[in-house]
């Protein structure tokens, strides 16, 4: 297992983590090795997940249920067993042909959840660890500034886009999540984005295009009233075909916005950024969030979602 602690700490220095978050975790990785049976179990969770990407799940209930016996926060131990996935990930990737550079882009989602977690609830580690498990299954890659899944099929009725494709209900089309932290969401970033997910994704589609689906409260068209004409954020919203949109009877998402102000009252919130300041006044006047789903449709390496009759005339 001294082996393994020396790759973590490689993975970690690698990916970018926090100082303080690294030297937590190597010091419960030492803690791990002076207490054999506890290692022992920890290491049993990661081969058995290995072996099965399917019991991942598995794995993060037993790790999760050790912890509090081993004196350690869960959210520390959970982040910690799913770094060690991680390592035998890399030799899937290698395995599978997949590019080095795709593995090191997934360990950013380490760091994005740490820090989530660092900010959220003041300690390293990850208070959403189930969301990892797609990574060890090869149904989820990141590329670019945006993580993308397999899997997605249209349910709703067939839909024609401005740029003459139809969306076929029973379609299939590639989720997407878009990270906490990376680079600014400029539009050279995110045309590259669509473009290296075509090149990845298009042999999975019979057509030769690709379709992107999001639903996410980061497609509320509300946010429009108030982000900046040249704002990343919103050329980002205006990339997609916004083809449904719900209203939250509660704003579950706000933890992503002001941390842990979410848990205070809005009033209380904090106006640091332009986004922080829209929703509090948004939310202050009585009004709810909103949810928008919408696609992207990628053909020839470019969005061409909003080119009119794109289709029909090629």
């Amino acid at each position: 297992m001294r082996d393994v602690t020396n790759r973590i700490a490689r993975l970690m220095d690698r990916a970018g983590f926090p100082a303080d978050a690294a030297t937590c975790f190597l010091g419960v990785e030492k803690r791990l090795l002076r207490n054999e049976p506890f290692g022992n179990r920890f290491e049993e969770a990661v081969e058995n997940t290995r072996k099965d990407p399917s019991r991942f799940g598995e794995g993060l209930a037993a790790v999760e249920a050790q912890s509090g016996e081993f004196g350690e926060n869960v959210f520390v131990m959970s982040l910690l067993y799913i770094m060690h996935c991680y390592l035998w990930l890399e030799e899937k990737y290698k395995e599978n042909n997949i590019s080095s550079t795709l593995y090191w882009n997934a360990t950013r989602d380490l760091v994005a959840k740490c820090r989530e977690c660092m900010e959220n609830e003041g300690v390293p580690g990850t208070f959403v660890a189930g969301w990892f498990g797609r990574w060890f299954n090869l149904t989820r890659f990141a590329l670019g500034r945006l993580q993308f899944e397999y899997g997605g099929v249209f349910m709703d009725p067939d839909l024609t886009l401005p740029c003459g494709y139809t969306m076929k209900h029973g379609g299939i089309f590639l989720g997407t999540h878009i990270p906490s932290f990376g680079p600014p969401m400029t539009d050279e970033v995110r045309n590259e984005t669509y473009r290296q997910a075509y090149e990845f994704f298009r042999p999975q589609f019979p057509d030769g295009v690709v379709v992107i689906r999001t639903c996410t409260w980061i497609l509320n068209p509300d946010q429009l009233e108030f982000l900046p004409e040249d704002s990343h954020l919103r050329g980002f919203i205006n990339d997609f075909y916004i083809d449904t949109i719900h209203e939250k009877q509660t704003f579950g998402d706000a933890w992503r916005l002001v941390g842990p102000y979410s848990k205070l009252p809005v009033e209380e919130w904090p106006e640091r950024t332009t986004m922080q300041r829209g929703y509090k006044k948004l939310l202050l006047e009585g009004r709810k969030t909103k949810e928008g789903a919408g696609l992207i449709i990628v053909a020839d390496g470019k969005n061409v979602t909003k080119i009119p009759n794109y289709f029909k005339n090629k």
